[in-house]
Formats: C-alpha cells, sequence, structure tokens
C-alpha cells in the first residue's frame, strides 16, 4: 500500500488504463494468453512507457478486477447425491476379483492422468494389492500434458504405495511407446518376485483393474497386438463406462516370457470420498473424464463446473473457442451464446402449441466434448490436489493489489467509479 502511493500519479493512469482493458477494449482472456504483452499496450489509446514493475501492477490488477467477479467455490444443487451410485456387477466383480488371488502374480492399476488423485478405488490396496507386486499406469496422459508428471510421480511415490509410476497413451504414435514401457516395468516385477505355491510354472498370470473407462481393455488389446502374433483384439472397448461387466478369462498378452492378463470390469469405490467425507467435486470430476455415465450426473451441471474450473485455473481459450465478448461466470449464458451461435434448437408442444426453443442440453454437451478434445486447453483436473495453496496464491495477491490500489485512487480522483456498472460481484474478504 505504501509503494502504491508513493507512485500515485503513475498509478492513476495504471488504473485508467486496466479499466480500459479490461472493461472497454479487449476481453481478459486476449491479455492473459498473449506472447507479447507489450504489442497490446500500443493498441490502447494511450501510449505510455511502463517500467517493468508498473506493468507488473496492472497485470496483477487487471487480473484481479476480473477474478473478483468469479465463483471461488462451486455450489451443487440442493438435493444432489451421486455418492451411492455403485451397480451390482460392481460389486460382484470384486469378489470374482479377489476369487481369483490366488492364481495372479502381479497386479496393473489403470487410472486417468488427467486426475491422478480423484476416484482412485482405495478398495484395491486393502484388499487385492497386499502380498503382490503392483503398478499404476496413468493412461491418457496425451490428454493430460506433460506439466504436472514429476509433481504428480514424486507425489505418488512418496507415501510408498507406489513403488513405480508409469505415465503413457495407447492412441496414435504413443501405442508402441507406452506398451514397451509398461511390459518393461512388468517383466521387471513378475521375474524379481518369489512366486511361493505357483514356483514351477513357466507362465504369468497379470490382474488389470481400475475405474470405469480409465483404458483397461485397450490396454490389454495393445500388448497383445505388440507381443504376441495375434493381432486381433481380445476385448471390447468404447467411449462409454460399463463396456466390460464381468471378470473375464485369461488373454495371452505375450509369447516370450508366456504371460496372461485378466480384463475385470471398472470398479468404483462405493462412496467417492476425501478424508473420508464425501466430495462431490470428484463426483464432478469424474464425471468430466467418462469415468461416470453423463446422464447420472447431467450434463448442464458438467458443464457448469468446467466453466468454473477453467475461470478458475485460469484456463480462458474457452472464451476464444466460443466466440465470447470475455469472461464469462454464468453457464446460462455460455449456453445460450453457444446454441444460438450453433443454432441448436428444439421444437416443444405445450398445450397444444408448439414453441422453438434454445437446446441448452446438446449445448451443454457440445461444449464439454470441447473439452474432452483438448479444444480448451490442458485437461488436469487435480491441480488443487497437487498443490492445494499455490493455484489460489495469485489469486488472492491480484485481488490485494487491486484493492489496495483501489484505495489509494479513489481518495484522488475516483477513477475507478469509470463504467462501475460493468463490474458486478463483491469483492471477498482477503486476509
Amino acid at each position: 500500500s505504501g509503494i502504491l502511493k508513493s507512485n500515485l500519479p503513475s498509478l492513476r493512469a495504471i488504473g485508467l488504463i486496466c479499466f480500459q482493458l479490461v472493461f472497454i477494449c479487449a476481453p481478459f482472456e486476449a491479455v492473459l494468453h498473449t506472447l507479447d504483452v507489450y504489442s497490446h499496450w500500443t493498441a490502447l489509446p494511450f501510449k505510455l512507457k511502463l517500467s517493468p514493475f508498473s506493468l507488473s501492477v496492472l497485470f496483477n490488477m487487471a487480473k484481479g478486477a476480473v477474478a473478483a467477479s468469479l465463483r471461488h467455490r462451486f455450489k451443487l444443487p440442493e438435493g444432489f447425491r451421486m455418492e451411492t451410485w455403485f451397480p451390482a456387477h460392481m460389486f460382484s466383480g470384486m469378489k470374482k476379483m479377489q476369487a481369483k488371488l490366488r492364481s495372479v502374480d502381479c497386479i496393473v492399476e489403470v487410472h486417468d492422468a488427467r486426475i491422478p488423485f480423484t476416484g482412485r478405488n482405495s478398495e484395491f490396496n486393502r484388499l487385492l494389492f497386499k502380498g503382490r507386486p503392483h503398478l499404476l499406469l496413468l493412461n491418457k496422459a496425451d490428454l493430460a500434458g506433460p506439466l504436472h508428471r514429476r509433481e504428480v510421480a514424486e507425489r505418488l511415490t512418496s507415501n510408498g504405495e507406489e513403488r513405480e509410476v508409469i505415465f503413457g497413451s495407447f492412441k496414435g504414435s504413443d501405442k508402441m511407446k507406452t506398451s514397451y514401457s509398461l511390459m518393461h516395468q512388468l517383466r521387471r516385477a513378475i521375474e524379481g518376485e518369489m512366486r511361493f505355491h505357483r514356483e514351477g510354472l513357466t507362465e504369468y498370470n497379470v490382474m488389470i483393474v481400475g475405474i470405469p473407462n480409465v483404458g483397461k481393455s485397450s490396454v490389454i488389446n495393445a500388448l497383445r497386438e505388440c507381443f504376441t502374433d495375434l493381432n486381433v483384439n481380445a476385448c471390447r472397448v468404447g467411449s462409454k463406462p460399463g463396456i466390460t461387466r464381468t471378470v473375464a478369462g485369461r488373454v495371452r498378452i505375450s509369447d516370450r516370457p508366456l504371460i496372461y492378463m485378466f480384463d475385470t470390469p471398472g470398479v468404483l469405490t462405493p462412496e467417492v470420498y476425501v478424508n473420508r467425507r464425501i466430495h462431490p467435486e470428484s463426483v464432478l470430476k469424474l464425471g468430466l473424464c467418462e469415468c461416470l455415465p453423463d446422464e447420472r450426473v447431467g450434463v448442464e451441471l458438467l458443464a457448469d463446473y468446467l466453466l468454473y474450473l477453467c475461470n478458475k485455473q485460469d484456463r480462458l481459450a474457452y472464451v476464444s473457442q466460443l466466440q465470447l465478448d470475455g469472461v464469462c461466470d454464468d453457464i446460462h449464458h455460455v449456453l445460450r451464446h453457444l446454441a444460438e451461435k450453433e443454432e441448436l434448437k428444439k421444437r416443444i408442444v405445450l398445450y397444444g402449441n408448439a414453441q422453438t426453443l434454445l437446446d441448452l442440453e446438446q449445448a451443454a454437451k457440445k461444449f464439454i466434448q470441447l473439452f474432452r478434445r483438448g479444444h480448451l486447453g490442458g485437461q488436469f483436473l487435480d491441480v488443487d490436489a497437487l498443490t492445494p495453496r499455490r493455484s489460489s496464491s495469485s489469486l488472492e495477491l491480484s485481488i490485494r493489489i487491486f484493492l489496495s490500489a483501489k484505495a489509494c485512487l479513489r481518495s484522488s480522483n475516483d477513477i475507478f467509479l469509470v463504467r462501475r456498472t460493468s463490474f458486478q460481484g463483491t469483492l471477498p474478504m482477503v486476509t
């Protein structure tokens, strides 16, 4: 605050440019994602030579002004309850897995790399992993991106539960590389362990487990294609959860050494929880990654949560993708805009009168598909679980600078009252 007061003349000009920038000239997304910030200033009606400090203050003020109007917590609709969703085939599948453990030499757990800490079934560790080697494969790493891989691996291996974490993808050019990496780790695990009652056998059995729709069947088909002479897919695959519903028979995935793998159904823990308490956001993350059926969660609720995450994590590519005027925190406005742009309409009959309305459900599905296909930037969703404070610290600093600057400038000419109607929402208390 003292530094801001001592630089009051320059900050007054900076504050005016800040409001021109945020509310008049360009959407905030254009500032956040530009590579040459200075080229953006020259497009403004004011041409000032700003020091790096002034530029940093200006940027943080703009960010704080916009962030203060966005949601900082996601509020679920009343009556939302998903924690009891546990189909019967999951219960019977877990029982059948336990029954086959005596003949299993190693277990491979597959999980979605976009949510490495969300939704993992704690029952696997308690009922299946003890007494035998196991590997963790984080599939769909191409969608999550490489940015957080080192931190994720360190976090997962630091507690001693995971000895090896493998990142991979079974699509395109990554398929062969991931298959060889997984097979290398698999051979190390099974050949370096005592087999006890299976010591005399020359073949190995591996069980693959995980929650729904993380790519377990795709892993089996890829290994079978790479390490056997059998090119026919042995397991059905699909983009929806629940394709595999029973523990299947053995599938040969390697000829040298001879390795078989049991395909199993995706099994969620009966209660998706964090610290023994139901965590509804875990359900929504699972829904965005298609580990739960869209219709079970609700597409409009998923779209609203996606918008909340994009704003919270500064992933604002949706502004340009949807051709919005700027950052928006109202999902109904976003869906109406998308429905109008794509001409998504539905015809309903009410009391004998036919009406044509905007199809917001189809707009929500389209918005979610943009995310799932990678058009909205990175898809890593567990930023808060990885570094709880880092994601919010820059936001709090921006709001704190904004509040301090606003207090200083109001004592002068009240330039922050310009276009006040364009800024809605109350500023949070920052301590």
